[in-house]
């Protein structure tokens, strides 16, 4: 692993034990992670918004730097714009 992403793991302060393994990718812990493209750039539309209510207050804003690919629990959930595999989440508890 990269020292830059080592350094920035060290700077954000995990809440648990297994939040710290996971950032450092220590051996045997899943991974959670999203790989961005810094210099890409796209408009966010409605058109592909994943969620129950198919809609989001950012419609029409053009941003730099895009999600690539997103790893949840080691299993790539999603890679270069496309869903992979069955929907894995599990609710989050207040």
């Amino acid at each position: 692993m990269g020292c830059f992403v080592k350094q920035r793991a060290a700077e954000i302060q995990p809440q648990s034990r297994t939040e710290a393994r996971k950032m450092l990718g220590e051996k045997r812990s899943d991974a959670d992670f999203t790989l961005v493209d810094l210099k890409a750039g796209r408009a966010i539309t409605n058109d592909w918004i994943a969620s129950k209510v198919g809609w989001t207050a950012y419609d029409g804003r053009e941003v730099t730097g895009w999600p690539m690919g997103t790893i949840i629990r080691g299993r790539t959930a999603m890679f270069e714009g496309e869903l992979r595999g069955e929907a894995s989440g599990r609710p989050v508890l207040f």
